[in-house]
């Protein structure tokens, strides 16, 4: 399973993300279903994993995006490339008019608000060469992300549910239960009772699972063993 590092804004309590609706009260009921309090920096943490999930997940139903995204990329790439051509390796760039608009650049753009005055053309040109070389690794990331299908349908939920796993397993029970003896929610394990109540602060199109707890729990604990799978192919 490819892995997602996207980084949200990270938010305790309540949250303002219109795609992610958990306020006070949901958080407690959140909590009563997990049978323990979570912590700020937990609910943190689990705001941020979602909000992630909330975003991948909408491109494995649209795989335009993606098309779009590589555009962006490249045209970005392009145009820093052409700034800094022009600024740089121009043939003006070392005439004497060239370096007399460099200096008078120079003059002005350490006088700017926006810069300190320690820096120039040279922090402008770090910047430019730092925001194409970004460009370049984001698309190669694009092109493997394709190539690994990251985006295929269920991978974004199963990423997810590793997430949040990651983040509860050190200090709080995960562990979801195998018996499905009884239909009582309360016999079902913790960690599937938080998914099945965080689910429905999501968006209806990302949810999954939500015929029964029982049907959830089968899926979280297929989503562990691809999980479990992928770690021991990796090693």
């Amino acid at each position: 399973m490819a892995e997602l590092s996207p980084k949200g804004p990270i938010v305790s309590g309540d949250t303002r993300d219109p795609a992610l609706n958990i306020d006070g009260a949901k958080w407690r009921q959140i909590e009563k279903a997990y049978g323990l309090s979570l912590p700020p920096n937990v609910r943190a943490d689990v705001v941020r994993v979602t909000q992630a999930f909330i975003f991948f997940e909408s491109f494995e139903r649209k795989a335009e995006p993606l098309a779009k995204v590589r555009v962006i990329l490249e045209a970005h790439e392009k145009a820093a490339t052409r700034f800094f051509n022009e600024l740089f390796a121009s043939p003006f760039a070392v005439s004497d008019a060239g370096v007399y608009a460099h200096h008078l650049i120079e003059k002005n753009f350490k006088a700017s608000q926006i810069s300190g005055d320690n820096r120039g053309l040279d922090t402008l040109l770090n910047l430019v060469r730092a925001f194409h070389i970004a460009c370049n690794t984001s698309i190669k990331q694009l092109n493997e992300s394709s190539a690994s299908s990251t985006f295929k349908k269920g991978n974004a939920w199963t990423d997810w549910i590793s997430r949040l796993m990651e983040i509860l397993e050190a200090k709080l029970p995960v562990t979801v239960r195998k018996d499905f003896g009884t239909k009582s929610r309360d016999k079902q394990s913790p960690f599937t009772l938080l998914v099945w109540e965080l689910q429905f602060c999501l968006p209806i199109e990302c949810r999954r699972h939500t015929d029964s707890v029982a049907a959830l729990a089968d899926a979280i604990s297929a989503a562990r063993q691809i999980v479990d799978l992928a770690k021991t192919e990796r090693n």
